[in-house]
């Protein structure tokens, strides 16, 4: 028989929940300035003019949707598809499940894990960083009113 009051299941769940996403949060926020290799997903729930995808660590990124080098072809504009390797800088942290990241080149895994690609095209790309949503955490802000995605 189950004896814990609905309430204390509540509290109890709603404080795992809270410590899991401080600790996402931080480890997202760690992530700013940092460059992957993400896969590109589709388009974002949230706009038509920016695309989401993973990084290889399963991290949820929206980048814009805009002409990008490619790195696999001598660097000429192209635009990105769906199941293309975009070699991205992150710029924010926009919630413990997703973060916001700079496109710099179209690329492939071999060439991204290579360092061809940041060695060369991406060190002239300057980091543009987004007001970080961490402070509105602390203050008690939601999320949803940083830009969650």
């Amino acid at each position: 028989e189950d004896d814990v009051p609905h309430d204390v299941k509540h509290r109890r769940l709603s404080e795992i929940i809270e410590t899991f996403n401080t600790g996402a949060r931080a480890a997202n926020e760690a992530e700013v300035g940092r460059d992957h290799l993400v896969l590109i997903e589709g388009l974002s729930k949230k706009s038509d003019q920016e695309w989401v995808g993973r990084t290889d660590t399963n991290k949820k990124v929206v980048l814009a949707r805009e002409p990008v080098l490619d790195a696999t072809a001598g660097g000429a504009p192209v635009d990105v598809a769906v199941g293309d390797y975009v070699a991205v800088r992150v710029t924010q942290a926009l919630s413990a499940n997703t973060l916001r990241a700079q496109p710099l080149a179209r690329t492939s895994i071999a060439q991204f894990e290579a360092g061809g690609v940041s060695a060369n095209a991406l060190r002239a790309q300057p980091l543009v960083v987004a007001p970080s949503s961490i402070g509105q955490y602390a203050a008690g802000g939601s999320h949803a009113a940083a830009g969650s995605y």
